[in-house]
């Protein structure tokens, strides 16, 4: 009995060191196996004539990449398929393929169909059950009471045949209506002059209170940058984004540029940086200057690889950090004071 649950617990154990042992050869082929990939451009040799421009159509540009003896590929190519398409096994998985859609005549006479069936219900339904209701229209005061009538007589003759002192009594009420609102409206010009008289004063407050607060962020701000603490961190993270950068850069190129600016000084230029920068790159980079024609083309060949072990260690080392996290914590809580 004890050798078979020994020999039970030999195999599960076997089994699961095997399965450890797959889970640490896959994270290891993930993290160092490179991604390659391969950019290819090309623009004829074209002379801009007055008012013509770059042409779209007529640039072909090809991006692909390629992982682990290309069982993980992908890529655009333009014009032709500007679609970014990942592959597993040659078979696309992003993005999928769309459904054939059926043709709009049968989605039409669906579409038909329906309209027609709602019709006939909307038919059955109403059918000869009866009549429209009759609109009933209330008329509100211009019935036939004759007693409405006469009052409404009567007030319009008294305000016709009326004695002077009434019509005077009316002009009084409507003068100190008029001296009412001549008041108000004295007593509302003076409070918007007092507000156009503080209101500079209440700006020229948030200025002042606003141009100290900047003050003492700068000084803050020089305080953390004059401080080691910033400069080793500043030093980590410089030379880790350096190496970041190299091995993201291609590591074969061949560039052939053929420009014209169509201004001898401007092309003049031109040709100086490209002199500067010949020792570097005259093995990769052909430059062919055009002194007077507005002109374009080229010919781009990049071939580069990424590592994602390099990524994740150069992040993770400045993540984790301790003057890094100093100088985060710090520019945080001077941006939030």
């Amino acid at each position: 009995m004890l050798a078979v649950i020994l020999s039970v617990l030999k195999t599960i154990g076997i089994v699961l060191l095997i399965v450890l042992l797959i889970a640490i050869f896959l994270a290891l082929v993930v993290l160092f196996v490179p991604i390659r990939y391969r950019i290819k451009g090309d623009y004829p040799k074209t002379v801009f004539a007055d008012g013509e421009g770059f042409d779209k159509e007529k640039a072909f540009l090809s991006v692909k990449f390629s992982w682990l003896l290309h069982i993980v590929s992908g890529g655009l190519v333009h014009p032709d398929n500007t679609e970014f398409v990942v592959r597993l096994f040659g078979i696309r998985i992003f993005p999928r393929k769309k459904k054939a859609e059926k043709p709009e005549v049968d989605k039409k006479e669906k579409k038909d169909r329906k309209d027609k069936h709602k019709k006939e219900e909307s038919a059955e339904d109403t059918g000869d059950k009866g009549k429209k209701p009759a609109v009933i229209v209330k008329t509100e005061g211009f019935g036939d009471d004759d007693t409405d009538i006469s009052e409404t007589a009567e007030k319009v003759t008294e305000f016709n045949n009326g004695s002077n002192g009434n019509i005077e009594n009316y002009a009084g009420e409507e003068d100190e209506e008029d001296k009412e609102s001549f008041f108000d409206k004295l007593g509302k010009l003076a409070k918007a002059a007092s507000e156009l008289i503080r209101r500079p004063q209440h700006v020229f407050v948030k200025i002042r209170y606003t141009i100290f607060r900047l003050c003492d962020k700068i000084s803050m701000i020089k305080t953390t940058l004059e401080n080691p603490i910033f400069e080793r961190a500043y030093n980590l993270v410089k030379a880790k984004l350096i190496r970041l950068i190299k091995m993201i850069l291609p590591d074969k190129y061949n560039v052939e540029v053929y420009f014209g600016a169509g201004d001898p000084a401007t092309e003049a230029e031109l040709m100086a940086v490209y002199g500067v920068l010949y020792p570097i790159l005259f093995d990769n980079l052909k430059f062919i200057p055009d002194f007077e024609n507005r002109a374009l083309g080229a010919d781009i060949d990049l071939k580069g690889h990424i590592t994602v072990f390099t990524v994740i260690y150069c992040v993770a080392v400045c993540y984790f950090n301790k003057d890094v996290k100093k100088v985060i914590k710090r520019f945080k809580k001077i941006m939030n004071s």
